[in-house]
């Protein structure tokens, strides 16, 4: 994680195209912004968001999502509160 306290975690996350990501969710809110690339966010398998560049979207808590990367996509993702699963950053280096 760039940043991480017990009320919001955030990070920067790459992934390639074609990278799974299945369907899941987590306790927390989730916020992301598409820096770069695409990915298609899809909800409860029916309820499709088509993201570019500058693109956000919320999720709640405990909703089920996944995603499609169908190109190379980096995103900034914010958890409000922070998940345990989330990396801790590293402090002095």
């Amino acid at each position: 994680a760039l940043y991480k306290q017990s009320d919001v975690a955030i990070q920067i996350v790459e992934m390639s195209t074609n990278e799974p990501f299945p369907f899941h969710s987590h306790p927390s809110t989730e916020i992301m912004v598409v820096i770069s690339g695409r990915m298609i966010v899809v909800f409860d398998e029916d309820y499709r968001i088509d993201l570019g560049p500058t693109d956000v979207v919320t999720i709640e808590p405990n909703r089920l999502h996944g995603a499609e990367i169908p190109e190379d996509t980096r995103i900034i993702a914010i958890t409000i509160p922070a998940d345990a699963d989330y990396p801790a950053p590293k402090v002095g280096g």
